[in-house]
């Protein structure tokens, strides 16, 4: 959970996203001693076509020395070594496109029965023997040593011998760099498209993009390619690419081929930055100007229904990982994983501060019997485990951001403008129901982290109504990336016409069944983000001693317990004696959201 909990300026989600990249500026002329010949600097910025990384700083106009000499030697060398890799490279895509046009050529023969084709296999063979007998590149061999002799030793060496010998599908820029291939291809996700949609348009992006090894892979064995999901988030996934296990033969050599190396593949959404420049250990992206929303953007009505949207693509965009679905709701995961630092700082803490109200053991021991009464309200585990999606879990408005779209922006269109709402932060995005992400997402609008005397405060005045809750999940329920459902039409002449109007009444009311049911699911779950991020602000406590400006997690942690304690009493989970019974005064100081 972020906001005070990530950020500690007040002002911090009201400012625009600012990114700030520093790297040494290379100068633009270096000047070099005078030689025996110059005494003018040496400028090898436009004298030299080597790169300054290559710290070939001897321009060509110059006398050599017999250093400068081995240096031109071995420069000499590695263009050679380019070239030949160049000349290999188009070789090898040449015989590619042999040998497709080969097993074109004889499929084209099997089903027309025309084995009178001799000439075109006689062109295609002569075409084979010609880039056989190509000249040959001079050997690396025979070229004049740029180093003295060294004297042989024993040790062995630990770094393993580099090929010279680039990918066959890698073209390489004048520097040896390899050049990153690109096309103007838009790939649908599996859930617009289909799954075996989604393989086809896959694999022909490799060979589009001349992926090594990939063009061995025919296209009419894409129902043979595997792809999973791994992770990601609304339009922005990253899936693995793996190759049939087996590869027919060469017609060649007539063994098998190998297949290729699997592939990471991601997908952005419309609203990502493009890649710039990559480098060891980071990369320059195009940067966007966006603005995170506040505690009042959430409970503007068209906002409210962007979010909802969002969240609709979120649940309908990622499939859960049977290992997630088994598992169950990703809260109780995070309730089990933080108990044990809980009993530990509530050891120290409760011997002057009862936090959730009454001792430690008691909050556990009714998060237990809540637990039950949720299974029970279900019917049994296995059917709680049927509704889980894949959730966000922390959709505060410091989670949040707006693009500040402009121009031509497809964003600007209607159909767009809630894809102008990024939402961030996926550190607890697992597997819950979707009512508790609405749940959660409805506490937040009790919470004002940026308050600079009580940032902790849950105010459940400020709960959504009812009316904002229904205008929230009506957009939900109505929104689809699949789209709407398929219209059926009776052709039976007999069957008398039905009122057109009729069939838009019945998808009316089947919404409002779905946001009532979807109103008391979120209410049911309110008590179990209550107990979450209870627990998560008594594991973020670092003392009981708060200096001036530092969020409280304990008096936040406090909050959730009394908001908990409250929807035990709303739901009849707990009576008002039973919590007396339990802490003498408890039943007086719950919190009911109303």
């Amino acid at each position: 959970m972020t906001g005070p909990k990530d950020s500690e300026s007040p002002s911090a989600s009201a400012s625009p996203s600012t990114k700030a990249v520093s790297i040494l500026e290379i100068p633009q002329e270096i000047s070099l001693p005078p030689s025996a010949t110059s005494a003018t600097p040496i400028r090898p910025s436009h004298l030299l076509r080597k790169s300054l990384s290559s710290k070939r700083l001897v321009p060509t106009t110059l006398p050599l020395s017999k250093t400068s000499q081995q240096a031109s030697q071995q420069a000499s060398t590695e263009d050679l070594v380019l070239q030949e890799q160049r000349e290999q490279a188009l070789i090898d895509k040449v015989a590619i496109w042999l040998e497709n046009e080969r097993q074109r050529k004889q499929k084209k023969k099997e089903a027309t029965g025309n084995t009178d084709q001799n000439s075109d296999d006689e062109s295609l063979n002569m075409l084979e023997s010609i880039l056989q007998q190509r000249p040959s590149m001079p050997s690396l061999q025979a070229l004049p040593s740029t180093t003295p002799p060294r004297r042989t030793t024993l040790r062995r060496s630990n770094s393993r011998k580099k090929s010279l010998q680039p990918s066959s599908d890698t073209e390489y820029e004048s520097g040896g760099d390899a050049m990153v291939p690109e096309c103007a291809e838009w790939l649908k996700i599996p859930e617009e498209i289909g799954w075996e949609s989604f393989k086809l348009e896959v694999l022909k992006l490799t060979h589009t993009l001349r992926c090594k090894g990939w063009r061995r892979v025919k296209l009419e064995r894409y129902n043979e390619v595997g792809v999973e999901r791994i992770s990601g988030a609304l339009t922005n996934a990253v899936y693995m690419v793996t190759p049939p296990s087996t590869l027919p033969p060469s017609p060649h050599t007539n063994r098998p081929l190998k297949p290729p190396a699997k592939l990471l593949l991601r997908i952005y959404g419309p609203q990502d930055p493009r890649l710039l420049g990559t480098f060891l250990n980071g990369r320059f992206e195009e940067f966007f100007v966006a603005r995170t929303l506040t505690k009042s953007d959430i409970r503007e009505p068209s906002t409210s229904r962007h979010i909802a949207k969002r969240l609709k693509e979120l649940h309908e965009g990622i499939d859960l990982l049977d290992t997630e679905r088994i598992q169950g709701p990703i809260v109780w995961k995070n309730w089990a994983k933080w108990l044990p630092r809980c009993s530990s700082v509530m050891e120290t803490v409760e011997q002057r501060h009862k936090v959730v109200g009454t001792t430690w053991p008691i909050f556990v021991s009714a998060v237990e019997r809540y637990r039950d009464w949720l299974i029970k309200y279900y019917g049994s585990e296995a059917q709680l485990k049927e509704k889980l999606v894949f959730a966000h879990n922390d959709t505060q408005y410091g989670n949040i951001l707006r693009l500040q779209a402009e121009g031509k922006s497809p964003l600007l269109l209607p159909m767009n403008e809630h894809r102008q709402l990024i939402v961030i932060d996926f550190e607890y995005a697992s597997a819950n129901t979707p009512g508790f992400e609405f749940a959660n997402h409805f506490c937040e609008w009790m919470a004002d982290y940026h308050d600079e005397a009580v940032p902790w405060k849950m105010r459940e005045r400020r709960y959504p109504t009812e009316g904002e809750m229904r205008n929230f999940l009506t957009s939900y329920v109505e929104h689809s990336l699949r789209g709407p459902p398929p219209v059926t039409f009776d052709l039976d002449a007999r069957t008398p016409a039905q009122d057109p109007l009729m069939g838009d009444r019945e998808r009316k009311e089947e919404v409002k069944k779905e946001v009532e049911r979807l109103m008391q699911e979120a209410k049911v779950w309110r008590a179990a983000s209550s107990a979450m991020w209870a627990a998560w602000g008594i594991v973020q406590a670092k003392s009981e001693e708060i200096e001036e400006g530092e969020f409280d997690y304990l008096l936040y942690a406090q909050e959730r317990a009394l908001l908990f304690w409250g929807d035990m009493l709303d739901l009849g989970v707990y009576t008002k004696e039973e919590l007396e019974g339990l802490e003498k005064g408890l039943g007086e100081k719950v919190k009911l959201v109303k």
